[in-house]
């Protein structure tokens, strides 16, 4: 008998027992004696009758019991009132700085009010790189969220929203709580009606938190968005000046750095205040959501301070910048705009207060490349001879680009050569110190470097020739 003959054997004889299996166990299953049926589900009462969907609908409904019905915000904040309505209830707070208000009750601070009557809405055109972002100061709104995750997502709640706005001569805040979860569509309808007033928005890494979060729970409750609209994100703009000298461009840190505040020596963590509300729902430890409070009206107030000086600092060129590296990201923003003549000044004022000679020597070559878009080319070449004259001169782009001034603008061919030869010589000698050999391997951009000035020299030297031809 062969293998397949086997297999199909044993499979016969599997499929027999288990059969026999399940006789026996039918069998045993029809001996039981019947069962008791005193323990079904009872009869239907007659008397109830089926309730329709519509009749259901209108039946009152049960108002949820609510965790703020315990004592809330209301008696820690005389300033603001609970507003009940239909959707729930939202409680809502306003505070207002004018100039000269630097000792508030509360110890908030407002670092400047300097640049209120001169609101440049061409420069924050610039600054957003929004071509509707021309608008008038009163139109933009300073927004700010406390959530219950610092995650996002449709998880994540925002109880707290703040809305600040310059008018009158000062800068008010505007905070609209959520007591209870329950009471979210009310705390959004607020901050819509509120919303309307204004055209543009104010955010620290709002497009990245802020604005999506609200966005999705506008859309879970079928609102419309009330932020579609031309939006200053200010992380990006002091990412872009103070990155390098600060690394740090936390909001709290921007204002000790940028605005001269003084540290927030009461202040509550950011990590800490999705335990703070959860804890005040249940009812525990409700004091405590008086420092969130104060956390989130600070960092209105300091959104506010820190758009006018932005402003400011755009305006003048960095005049108020006192940092090297805080100019350099400040022309930086001027170069992506092609702005070449302020570019210019923003590294002249940071070559003057630089002392790094790494860093002294790079500023020197942007400053002439400015003066090179620019045709100031006289300027240029007299930055670049600096630099050669340099007995550390830390790389070869001075020669290079002296050289091409000379034979390009000026056709000077002997002068030219001389600078060649020069970059030629600190090329070959870094190589050598290096242990490269010249005419090959070694780092692939000097070989380059070395190749392209070879050539150079050859056509410098078929010019000159020409020339001495022409003028015999």
């Amino acid at each position: 008998m062969d293998l397949r003959k086997k297999l199909d054997r044993l499979k016969e004889e599997k499929c027999e027992a288990l059969l026999k299996q399940l006789g026996g166990s039918l069998r045993r299953a029809s001996e039981l004696p019947a069962q008791d049926d005193s323990r079904a589900a009872p009869a239907r009462n007659p008397d109830l009758k089926t309730i329709s969907a519509a009749e259901l609908a209108a039946l009152p409904r049960r108002k949820p019991t609510r965790s703020a019905n315990l004592p809330g915000v209301e008696a820690m904040f005389p300033d603001g009132r609970m507003i009940e309505g239909e959707t729930g209830a939202v409680f809502h707070r306003c505070t207002r700085l004018s100039p000269g208000d630097e000792d508030h009750p509360r110890g908030y601070a407002f670092a400047s009010f300097e640049g209120m009557g001169a609101w440049d809405a061409d420069a924050l055109v610039a600054l957003t790189n929004d071509p509707e972002a021309s608008i008038e100061l009163e139109g933009w709104a300073f927004i700010d969220v406390e959530t219950t995750g610092l995650g996002g997502g449709t998880g994540a709640f925002a109880f707290l929203v703040g809305v600040g706005y310059f008018a009158d001569g000062g800068f008010t805040v505007e905070q609209f709580f959520m007591p209870d979860f329950p009471d979210e569509r009310a705390l959004l309808e607020a901050v819509a009606e509120r919303m309307r007033d204004f055209r543009a928005l104010v955010t620290y890494n709002g497009k990245g938190f802020d604005a999506p979060l609200l966005r999705s729970r506008f859309l879970l409750h079928r609102l419309r968005s009330a932020w579609e609209k031309p939006h200053w994100d200010l992380l990006h703009t002091c990412r872009r000046i103070w990155k390098r000298r600060l690394r740090d461009c936390s909001l709290g840190n921007i204002e000790l750095e940028a605005l001269g505040h003084a540290a927030r020596s009461s202040d509550i963590p950011g990590a800490e205040i999705p335990a703070v509300y959860f804890d005040y729902v249940r009812g525990a430890r409700r004091e405590r959501m008086r420092k969130v409070f104060d956390h989130h009206a600070q960092d209105i107030l300091s959104l506010g301070a820190l758009a006018l000086r932005l402003l400011r600092i755009w305006r003048n060129a960095g005049e108020e910048l006192a940092h090297a590296d805080d100019l350099t990201g400040l022309a930086g923003m001027h170069e992506s705009r092609r702005d070449w003549a302020r570019e210019g000044e923003c590294l002249e004022r940071a070559l003057l207060l630089e002392r790094r000679p790494d860093a002294i020597y790079e500023l020197s070559l942007r400053v002439a490349q400015c003066y090179k878009r620019q045709r100031r080319w006289n300027e240029a070449a007299e930055v670049w001879r600096a630099q050669m004259a340099n007995s550390a001169c830390p790389g070869v782009r001075p020669h290079v680009e002296l050289a091409k001034y000379l034979e390009h603008r000026e056709r000077r061919f002997e002068e030219a050569l001389t600078a060649t030869h020069a970059a030629l010589r600190w090329v070959e000698g870094w190589m050598e110190r290096r242990g490269w050999v010249q005419d090959g391997g070694g780092a692939e951009g000097l070989a380059l470097e070395r190749r392209l000035l070879l050539r150079r020299l050859a056509r410098l030297e078929r010019k000159q020739q020409g020339m001495a031809r022409d003028a015999s």
